[in-house]
């Protein structure tokens, strides 16, 4: 559903999600969108950052996990994707809470020059793995692991998450067991097999 405020569009997603009690039953994943207008364009991974910095905090303050910032541009359109979290999983009326106070974080700092939606949601199912302590906190979880070089020649790992330790990730599957420094890792996120799960 969607509804215009002012020169805003305000739209609202909804994806399935798994119960944080780790039950089968099927959720919703909320999104809160906002449609902002700026002017020129910028480096993606700065911005990405910058807003990291500045919205942690807020969203700490709130009692929630900041997972996960991105900006990215898909067709003509840039996106700034906040992800947020807690154990007991989140709704709309957070994310609608989370958008105002990073909207406002945003109108203040004004870290972004170009027109943009603002989106925030819940990381879902196959939420990325950003910080050393998630590789520790999912331990026993089948995750997707990509490297910026290959490791032992092989550049994509999937299967069972095993921890970290001495700065290395640790994943293994029916062929092996890998040590995959983190400083390594491009990119990992869990999964989720829809089939068996």
């Amino acid at each position: 559903m969607s509804r215009k405020i002012g020169c805003d569009i305000i739209s609202v997603a909804f994806e399935p999600g798994k119960t944080p009690g780790g039950g089968n039953e099927w959720v919703v994943k909320p999104t809160f969108c906002i449609m902002l207008k700026k002017e020129k364009s910028q480096n993606p991974e700065n911005t990405a950052a910058a807003v990291t910095r500045g919205v942690e905090p807020l969203i700490s303050e709130m009692g929630l996990e900041l997972v996960d910032v991105e900006y990215v541009k898909e067709g003509p359109a840039w996106y700034l994707r906040i992800f947020v979290d807690r154990p007991e999983g989140i709704d709309h009326d957070i994310c609608q809470e989370v958008s105002h106070r990073v909207g406002e974080w945003l109108d203040a700092k004004d870290p972004i020059k170009t027109n943009y939606t603002l989106e925030v949601s819940s990381p879902g199912l196959e939420r990325p793995l950003k910080k050393e302590a998630d590789f520790e906190r999912f331990k026993g979880r089948k995750a997707l692991v990509t490297t910026f070089a290959p490791v032992e020649g092989v550049k994509e790992f999937s299967g069972e998450l095993m921890g970290i330790a001495d700065g290395s990730v640790m994943i293994k599957n029916r062929e092996a067991e890998w040590r995959i420094p983190f400083n390594m890792v491009a990119s990992a996120r869990l999964t989720f097999d829809f089939k068996t799960e």
